[in-house]
């Protein structure tokens, strides 16, 4: 019993020894028609690219970002019906005028006013959702 268990491990090694054998060496001659492939050497393409240095001052950065961002922020200004002032800015998100602001900054019944570039400009609420605390304004002068 313990023969035959040696004799079929014994078969086993020497089966896998010659399926290396065959696919190391054997089927590369073969194939190649040279003995000493050595698989995995091939030389793939080879990729250059350019690469650049760019140096950004950071006060020109700044100033530059604050320049275009300037542009799409407006003040909203609210007196409400007990006298307390809320101030505050909203954010153009169209060309056409479309304003998202905190509904908290124009309530029902207050007396409020946007500004752009420290103009007051007219205005008209689309749709206030208090729950999320968002407003919708269009103004008719974006610039």
């Amino acid at each position: 019993m313990l023969k035959n268990i040696f004799a079929i491990i014994a078969i086993f090694i020497i089966g896998m020894v010659g399926g290396i054998f065959a696919s190391q060496i054997l089927w590369p001659y073969l194939v190649e028609g040279q003995i000493s492939y050595q698989p995995g050497l091939e030389q793939g393409p080879v990729y250059l690219t350019e690469t650049k240095q760019i140096f950004i001052q950071e006060n020109i950065a700044l100033v530059n970002a604050v320049e275009r961002a300037e542009k799409t922020v407006v003040g909203v200004k609210t007196q409400t019906q007990m006298g307390k002032v809320l101030e505050g800015s909203g954010l153009i998100v169209t060309s056409d005028g479309l304003i998202v602001t905190l509904a908290e900054l124009v309530p029902y019944g207050s007396n409020f006013s946007f500004f752009v570039n420290d103009k007051k400009i007219p205005f008209q609420i689309l749709k206030r959702d208090l729950k999320e605390n968002l407003a919708l304004i269009k103004i008719s002068d974006s610039t």
